[in-house]
């Protein structure tokens, strides 16, 4: 479970990586948003291209890699030029800890209701619930809350995480932008650039 609550946090990562806007060998796309920045990263490059693998490798690729492993992750400014939290987009692997979708859900459901507890001012601006992206049953919620302050005040950070499951394996998407930085129109086109 805590596994699962780290990929939660991981939406605002700072360090960016990623790939071009060729679809990778893996069973998952996603487009990169223009203009965004992703930063190559040599070991992201070898696990994309090591996951054209069956099922059995890409089990054993996630077990190495303590159960999770990114996949890609997109900030809007970059980084090295920017301080702080910015909007950002990642994309985690991990291991599904589930024997079908309700247990999942219900698995997913316990992890969202636990980020109550470690960020302030949180709560859900919606979901809970079941959506579906690309012909896959996922699990979403949006969320809201405060996280570390800046010249003005505590940060208010939105987050959009949606969590699809893939035989033994699933996908964790999160987006996330900053009040006065609404990214909100562009996380739904990248949402529906995502094949599984």
């Amino acid at each position: 479970m805590k596994k699962i609550l780290v990929f939660a946090i991981g939406l605002i990562v700072l360090q960016a990586c990623g790939e071009t806007n060729e679809k990778p060998k893996t069973a998952f796309h996603i487009d990169k948003p223009e203009g965004w920045v992703a930063n190559p990263n040599q070991k992201l490059k070898d696990n994309l291209d090591q996951l054209d693998m069956d099922d059995a490798k890409v089990k054993e690729m996630i077990q190495s890699n303590k159960g999770m492993i990114m996949l890609c992750a997109y900030t809007k400014y970059d980084p090295k030029k920017e301080g702080g939290l910015m909007p950002t987009i990642q994309v985690n692997m991990a291991k599904n800890p589930s024997s079908d979708y309700n247990d999942f859900k219900s698995d997913m459901l316990k992890s969202s209701e636990q980020m109550e507890s470690m960020f302030e001012e949180f709560h859900f601006l919606d979901g809970p619930k079941e959506v579906t992206i690309d012909g896959h049953k996922a699990f979403f919620f949006q969320s809201e809350f405060n996280l570390g302050q800046d010249e003005s005040g505590p940060v208010k950070v939105r987050s959009w995480t949606y969590s699809i499951p893939v035989g033994d394996h699933f996908y964790q998407i999160n987006f996330s932008d900053l009040e006065g930085d609404d990214c909100s129109e562009l996380f739904k086109k990248i949402l529906a650039s995502i094949k599984v």
